[in-house]
């Protein structure tokens, strides 16, 4: 909170001085927020929240923990004088706890939902990646990671074990949100910045060289969010800019577009060539054949920014994957959009997921530079 100001002012009257003293007010508190916004946490789980204040003058400042007034309405709950929540293993799935906080006269309160345990683990304690923001799984399982450091940006490849085999910098704008890796290793990666508004390819080498740009030619207001390719080597970009999908061949080459519903953001493609477009805007899944025809489409809860597919060699079964930046949750549903189980907590806000040949769902934690792993 600012401080009142005192401005003392002279003015001259003929030959004497009169003195006025004006006192700005200080802005005054009018909201409270909390974040993360998250909608569920699991049993036996902990979430951190910061409480933040929103004054009358527009400013925004984190309130010290210590100085708000935490309440939780379930008994198996608790959240401490820091703003730590923990939830007990004997909690019941499916209910809700609220906590709520208080602060200059103002609360603010926030429904979660008690999820089943958590399912993920740290996918390798070797691999912290800083600022990551992607991933993408090839063929071999090998795990390749996108992290977004500014100007020079890290892409790291890993075995499925979690042992590091290439490391290399490459130039970044800062607005790169996609990845996607061919079945040579060469790396995809969209940035919707104007200055690039292109979909960067680097060497399977592990060198860090720009091997090409899709696509040959920009399409006006063109903003790649998300890339995937099918067994074919067919590129697909989802673009935030128009709310179209592109379609290139392996060589770069423009072959189709077609219209989504509202802002897509991710996309993956199944073994049977049908791609899947996360919408955000409209908080929907859509289904498209390889020729663009809709095949079926779903309302998601939260924000679908990401999702991956997963086909069971055994049984032929797909399983879509999707995550919700809005919950930190991760979502898994058939292909007609049926809730296969979950939601499960992510813990930190989930930048991306891919799925390995097992079926075992990776997803990168970006508030605490990890990658999840829930295993098959």
């Amino acid at each position: 909170m600012l401080c009142a100001t005192l401005l003392t002012a002279l003015l001259a009257a003929g030959c004497g001085q009169r003195t006025t003293t004006v006192t700005s007010q200080p802005p005054t508190l009018i909201a409270i927020s909390l974040t993360p916004a998250a909608g569920s946490i699991p049993l036996g789980g902990t979430l951190q929240f910061v409480a933040t204040g929103n004054y009358s003058d527009g400013s925004q400042s984190a309130v010290t923990a210590t100085l708000v007034t935490w309440k939780t309405s379930d008994a198996t709950a608790s959240i401490s004088a820091a703003g730590l929540l923990t939830v007990s293993s004997a909690a019941t799935v499916g209910n809700q706890v609220t906590i709520s906080a208080s602060y200059g006269g103002i609360t603010v309160s926030l429904p979660l939902t008690i999820t089943a345990e958590n399912v993920f683990s740290i996918w390798s304690t070797s691999v912290k990646p800083a600022a990551a923001k992607a991933i993408a799984i090839d063929s071999s399982d090998n795990v390749t990671v996108f992290s977004n450091r500014s100007s020079s940006s890290i892409i790291m490849r890993y075995t499925a074990s979690g042992t590091e085999t290439a490391s290399f910098a490459v130039s970044a704008t800062g607005n790169e949100t996609g990845i996607a890796v061919d079945s040579s290793g060469n790396v995809y990666v969209t940035d919707y910045s104007n200055f690039s508004q292109r979909i960067n390819v680097y060497s399977s080498t592990g060198n860090g060289n720009l091997i090409g740009t899709v696509p040959l030619t920009v399409p006006a207001g063109f903003a790649p969010s998300g890339v995937a390719l099918d067994a074919s080597g067919m590129i697909y970009v989802t673009d935030a800019g128009d709310d179209y999908l592109y379609k290139y061949d392996s060589s770069y080459n423009y072959l189709n577009k077609w219209s989504t519903t509202g802002t897509p953001s991710g996309v993956a493609v199944d073994s049977a060539g049908n791609v899947y477009v996360a919408d955000f805007s409209t908080q929907y899944i859509q289904v498209y054949d390889k020729n663009g025809n809709s095949k079926t489409s779903w309302h998601v809860s939260g924000t679908p920014s990401g999702l991956a597919v997963y086909t069971d060699t055994t049984t032929s079964v797909t399983t879509v994957y999707v995550i919700d930046t809005s919950h930190y949750e991760l979502h898994e549903y058939d292909t007609s959009g049926n809730t296969l189980s979950g939601p499960w907590s992510t813990i930190g806000w989930p930048g991306s997921v891919a799925v390995d040949s097992s079926g075992n769902v990776y997803v990168v934690d970006v508030t605490n530079n990890v990658i999840r792993c829930k295993r098959s």
